[in-house]
């Protein structure tokens, strides 16, 4: 049995659901997956200098045939790429595009056999930035076969039930859009679920308490239950400021809910088809995101259409079997590609790219307002 190692800090979020899936489904074809983070270390290894976890590490990714990084997740989880014994192929995943991700990636671009862009938009970048096509490609994150799901009949009483779900902060998901965005419907006429959690969920909660807008928010939903909290709604609400893919919205169209996001070229912008599978709004303009929900709910008929569309356009992307097909083309790439000497431990210490730079110098609520000005239009 081959074996590989996925790279990562929790088990909540997209990222470990797209372990998952791969776990699974590799299972079926002869591999064997283990999702691994700091805590499989030994408190002994952890109380140690940084030096001392990282040799820890590598000594525990050496029995691994293959190592699946991501970035940006850790600086010790994305350094060890660099020290893993030439006997062990390394791929790497890049998740978003941000150039603190970008920067990370090309300092770890010589030290894989491969790198997987979830994304046309990161794979156009990575390519500008000196990645190699032949050992670059686009795998997009494929949703569950268990949230296929094809769209019910509204509810007859006309209410049209809105979801977010995942990580809430403002910084990348903007979810401070939304009491902006939902301020000006009939609030007999929809209702929200705030669904995830992350450091601004005590903040946004009480922002839509203040805007009156009718909500529930049931916290983290687990796996099992992520099937029913998508079939109890119709449309998905995606205002972020930057994604490498959006996981969510992926789901949220495979299980029929109509996307209203944020317009990210290269990322939205390839899988949604604008007023035909969901809608797409500009980066912060809550007036035109208002009126395309506000379409949804006058129109019944249009919602119905368009929930098809959203469910039918997902399976053409986002299928396991493709996504299971395409990373064992890339594993197999890799196993077979020449080694990579591994640096000498006696040089451990990141490279200056996978800290916070100069960008650490700014003060955080600076560098958020920064960001969308200059960086994420």
């Amino acid at each position: 049995m081959k074996t590989f190692a996925y790279l990562g800090t929790s088990r909540e979020g997209g990222t470990y659901r797209v372990f998952e899936t791969l776990r699974d489904g590799l299972a079926e074809r002869g591999w064997t997956g283990e999702f691994v983070s700091e805590s499989c270390l030994s408190p002994a290894a952890l109380n140690g200098s940084e030096r001392d976890i990282l040799e820890a590490l590598r000594n525990h990714l050496g029995r691994y045939d293959v190592v699946i990084g991501n970035v940006f997740i850790n600086v010790r989880l994305m350094n060890v790429l660099r020290f893993l014994p030439a006997t062990t192929a390394r791929i790497m995943v890049v998740h978003n595009i941000t150039r603190a991700t970008y920067l990370a990636a090309r300092a770890l671009r010589d030290h894989v056999q491969h790198t997987v862009a979830v994304s046309p938009r990161i794979l156009d970048d990575l390519l500008q930035r000196g990645f190699v096509p032949d050992t670059t490609t686009t795998i997009f994150n494929a949703v569950p076969d268990s949230l296929f799901q094809p769209p019910e009949p509204a509810a007859p009483d006309g209410v049209v039930r809105m979801l977010s779900l995942g990580r809430i902060e403002d910084q990348s998901k903007r979810v401070f859009l939304l009491p902006e965005i939902l301020r000006g419907l009939d609030p007999a006429r929809y209702r929200l679920t705030v669904a995830g959690d992350g450091p601004d969920r005590d903040q946004l909660l009480a922002r839509l308490r203040a805007a009156a807008i009718p909500f529930e928010a049931p916290g983290v939903i687990a796996r099992e239950d992520l099937a029913r909290v998508y079939r109890d709604h119709q449309s998905f609400l995606f205002p972020s400021r930057f994604e490498g893919q959006g996981i969510a919205a992926a789901e949220a169209m495979a299980s029929g809910l109509v996307p209203v996001a944020s317009h990210i070229s290269g990322v939205t912008t390839d899988f949604i088809e604008d007023g035909h599978s969901g809608f797409l709004f500009g980066q912060g303009d809550t007036t035109a995101a208002t009126a395309h929900l506000q379409t949804l709910i006058a129109d019944p008929a249009r919602l119905q259409s368009m929930r098809d569309a959203a469910h039918t356009r997902a399976h053409a992307l986002f299928s396991v079997e493709h996504m299971l097909n395409a990373y064992e083309t890339v594993i197999t790439q890799a196993t077979c590609a020449p080694q990579i000497p591994p640096r000498s431990l006696a040089r451990w210490h990141p490279p200056a790219a996978m800290g916070p730079g100069l960008r650490g110098l700014i003060p955080a609520g600076l560098r958020q307002r920064l960001a969308g000005w200059l960086v994420y239009r």
